[in-house]
This record gives C-alpha cells, structure tokens and sequence, in this order.
C-alpha cells in the first residue's frame, strides 16, 4: 500500500513543482455525516 502524506507534504511538492498547481483542500464536516 501507499502511505498517506500530509498536507504539509503535498504543499511542499506542490511549491516544488515547476508548474502553477492550484490546491484545493475539501474539509468534511463531522456532524453533518453522521446525521447521513
């Protein structure tokens, strides 16, 4: 399997990409799955 990196991580490859890469972090909301 593939380990999972961190945030921290994928913002420093992005910063070290030669190329414009847009992040676009998706924060799911704890409360609002539980209730589905």
């Amino acid at each position: 399997m593939y380990p999972i990196i961190t945030f921290d991580e994928y913002i420093s490859i992005a910063l070290d990409a030669t190329r414009v890469v847009g992040i676009y972090p998706e924060i799911k909301n704890p409360v609002f799955i539980n209730q589905h």
